[in-house]
């Protein structure tokens, strides 16, 4: 089993590049330590990405209920911003 130095991707023993970004693969195999290092970097990946939705999506909530106290944002306007986070939401966890 191969992986490119470059983005992590798995590669196939016939593979001269990366199927995903074209960088030029070094036929060497990956030790357990690359596999612990790789998905610890993953795992940290994943970690930061939930953080800044987290933060992001509790801060549009929060221009939402600010909208509707403060701006006098409509009905309308209102259900499509929590639509909106919905969305991301759903997509977030089908992908």
């Amino acid at each position: 089993m191969f992986f490119c130095k470059h983005c992590g991707r798995e590669a196939e023993e016939a593979d001269i590049f990366c199927r995903k970004c074209g960088t030029k693969l070094a036929k060497t195999k990956a030790t357990p330590d690359e596999y612990t290092v790789i998905l610890n970097e993953l795992t940290g990946l994943v970690e930061d990405v939930t953080k800044n939705i987290r933060s992001e999506l509790i801060s549009q909530v929060s221009e939402i209920e600010e909208g509707i106290k403060k701006n006098g944002w409509t009905k309308q306007r209102f259900y499509a911003e929590v639509e909106e986070i919905r969305s991301r939401l759903n997509d977030f966890v089908h992908d």
